[in-house]
């Protein structure tokens, strides 16, 4: 029974063999010059793409882990551009507006459903289009950025599945989008 028990884990655990990572298009090419000191006053607007799939009560708590998230990254890209800071309650206010939509929908796709059902033999990939949008606005100079988000699947992705720990930070992505923006004002 024991055999049958650690069997049944080790295949669970090895049917969850992904390794993916964010990636983005919208990058803005400019010439580097040297940091601008800037004073900007910044607002975050956090919502989810598929609001109608979570309760009030957990809306609320989500948008306020991921103002958290955001506000920390904003005020470190911010810093490291010699920009002076401070939060604004509200847009009219802002000098930067940040608006950030993020996909709450973790549905599997198609094609992982049969990696899953052959216990990780079959690959499967898939790209989720447009999994976060980060949109700028600086005075009149407006950005947007939609982010990608793209997973392997298979067995052999077992040895460096740890990979995604470091490649699906949320937050590093915002920072490179937010740091282009900035770069580019």
């Amino acid at each position: 029974p024991v055999r049958i028990i650690v069997l049944a884990l080790i295949s669970l655990l090895i049917q969850g063999c992904t390794v993916g990572y964010y990636s983005t298009d919208d990058m803005l090419s400019f010439e580097e010059k040297s940091p601008n000191e800037c004073d900007i006053r910044y607002h975050i607007e956090i919502a989810p793409k598929e609001s109608e799939r979570m309760s009030a009560d957990r809306l609320i708590a989500w948008k306020k882990a991921k103002i958290a998230l955001y506000d920390k990254v904003t005020k470190e890209v911010l810093a490291k551009n010699n920009c002076a800071y401070k939060k604004s309650d509200n847009q009219t206010d802002a000098t930067l507006n940040i608006s950030v939509m993020v996909s709450i929908n973790h549905d599997a796709m198609a094609v992982e459903y049969l990696t899953g059902l052959s216990l990780g033999i079959i690959p499967s990939w898939g790209t989720r289009h447009d999994y976060y949008s980060y949109d700028f606005k600086y005075h009149e100079k407006e950005n947007s950025y939609s982010v990608d988000d793209f997973r392997f699947n298979h067995l052999v992705a077992f040895p460096v599945f740890w990979v995604s720990f470091f490649t699906m930070d949320e937050s590093n992505i915002y920072e490179k989008c937010l740091d282009n923006h900035v770069k580019s004002l």
